[in-house]
């Protein structure tokens, strides 16, 4: 059930945010019209939003969220119904395609479903909770916390690699997230490291960013990287950020020279860096998985 909230959060908030930028740009220039006070028989506000975006988003109604409208084909638009959202059954019984019109439905829908549950009882395998009169509520918590990590984790990495952005929605409420337990001790590590994490995690990132600009001027990564680093590290504390980012360049590398090799990534083309921070993060967050 996670697993499939999260393909509504990985498919629709890239939209929502697309949607919120092209309203702020469309805001702005029609502030700057009537500043400018240039007489139209237009509407620019009207007429930007009216715009297609790269993301597929089809219609213009501002109340479109996560919740609204509801789950739909996203080619025949019909609604669908509650036998067609079963995680991983409903796609199985539909054969992975659209009851109506027979579009091929997406593998990454039943792909996150998998992945979530088993990420979620491997978690609480390791950290598992005897069911006995004397219920430990600190282990509980820190199972939940761990696998709250996991799914959110799972979201950034998948929207990273479709539109190579990281939402601030996901990688900050991550980082108070973890800010938040440290202090009340369910991650096992100490507020101080934890916050410590956050802002070296945030400042180093920014200062390669700023070095490699300053002697290339080109951009090598975006600040959602910076977030997300800042993000994972109150979670392994500060004293792991050198192996975290030792971890995410190495296998960054290795993936993008194979990328290269075999022709899949041209030599000026960008490769999302948030993913290897991810999995880097999963191998460093995997130790605290004990009692």
């Amino acid at each position: 059930m996670i697993g499939s909230f999260l393909n509504v959060i990985i498919h629709r908030l890239p939209q929502i945010s697309d949607i919120q930028y092209r309203l702020i740009c469309a805001e702005y220039i029609e502030n700057f019209f009537r500043f400018k006070k240039i007489k139209g028989s237009f509407n620019q506000k009207r007429k930007f939003q009216k715009i297609k975006t790269h993301f597929g988003v089809h219609h213009n109604d501002d109340a479109y969220s996560l919740s609204t409208p509801r789950s739909h084909c996203p080619n025949c638009l019909r609604t669908l119904s509650w036998t067609e959202n079963i995680p991983i059954i409903s796609f199985l019984i539909l054969k992975g395609h659209c009851k109506t019109c027979k579009t091929p439905i997406g593998k990454t829908y039943p792909l996150v479903e998998f992945i979530s549950a088993a990420g979620a009882l491997y978690i609480s395998t390791r950290l598992y909770v005897p069911v006995t009169e004397n219920l430990d509520i600190h282990l509980l918590m820190k199972t939940a916390a761990f696998c709250i990590f996991f799914w959110i984790c799972i979201a950034l990495l998948i929207i990273d690699i479709r539109t190579q952005t990281l939402p601030d929605l996901l990688t900050l409420s991550l980082m108070w997230l973890g800010i938040v337990l440290s202090l009340t001790s369910t991650t096992g590590l100490a507020l101080e490291s934890a916050v410590l994490g956050a802002i070296f995690g945030y400042s180093s990132l920014w200062l390669i960013y700023k070095t490699y600009k300053f002697f290339t001027n080109k951009e090598g990564m975006g600040y959602g990287d910076f977030k997300l680093t800042a993000a994972i590290c109150t979670w392994i504390g500060v004293e792991s950020l050198a192996i975290l980012l030792l971890i995410a360049s190495l296998t960054g590398a290795f993936f993008g020279g194979a990328l290269l090799i075999t022709g899949k990534l041209k030599r000026d083309e960008a490769m999302p860096f948030g993913p290897f921070l991810i999995l880097s993060g999963f191998i460093l967050i995997h130790t605290n998985l004990s009692i």
